[in-house]
């Protein structure tokens, strides 16, 4: 007896989610991989930034500056475009030091974004312990000593930040692979047994004496 046709999107279901879920992985793993490479090489530059010799080193002047960044995104239930935006405030901090009899200027605080705040008090704070005229210890790159900072930054969060990006790494990578190996076996779905087998019932009728 004939069997019916089956549904195409039926059909088509078992690929249609592996390839969902391979876009999902995917985008996990390149967040992963981001992340974790600028916490990476900000890690590093902080290790090598704590190793510099330091300096004596003035304040020229200390200010706190505002930036507001601005995007857009779409409600998941009205479909509507919402616009948002997030400000931060920013200690910063100029100073002068002397290397080798020549002078530099230098307005970098950290190596990462130590003095980048989501509330303007933190960065006041921050700003108010750099008055104008204070005495400050410089740490300078050896190999270019137009390269300076205040303090080398916060490795602990530099820390988080690469394991952050480590853990989507492998969940990215973990689930691109499971999603590959459900869609191998949408394409090769199992086979039943066919008429003729052992115990298939495809011999003649037995005819009743």
């Amino acid at each position: 007896m004939p069997t019916a046709p089956q549904d195409p999107l039926r059909r088509l279901l078992p690929l249609i989610l592996p390839l969902w879920g391979i876009g999902c992985a995917g985008f996990l793993l390149l967040a992963g991989l981001m992340m974790g490479g600028v916490g990476l090489v900000t890690w590093a530059q902080i290790s090598a930034s704590s190793g510099w010799p330091t300096v004596p080193g003035r304040v020229l002047a200390s200010q706190v500056r505002k930036s507001v960044s601005h995007f857009t995104d779409r409600d998941a239930r009205t479909g509507r475009t919402q616009h948002r935006s997030t400000t931060h405030y920013r200690a910063e901090i100029s100073y002068e030091y002397v290397v080798a009899s020549k002078e530099y200027r230098s307005d970098r605080y950290a190596r990462d974004s130590s003095n980048s705040f989501g509330a303007s008090d933190d960065a006041e704070r921050l700003a108010a312990r750099y008055p104008p005229g204070t005495a400050v210890q410089v740490r300078y790159d050896p190999d270019d000593p137009s390269q300076a900072v205040l303090t080398p930054g916060n490795a602990l969060q530099s820390q988080v930040f690469t394991g952050v990006g480590l853990l989507l790494v492998m969940l990215g990578a973990g689930g691109t692979v499971l999603a590959i190996g459900r869609m191998r076996r949408g394409f090769h779905p199992p086979v039943s047994g066919g008429a003729g087998g052992d115990g298939g019932g495809g011999g003649s009728p037995i005819v009743g004496r």
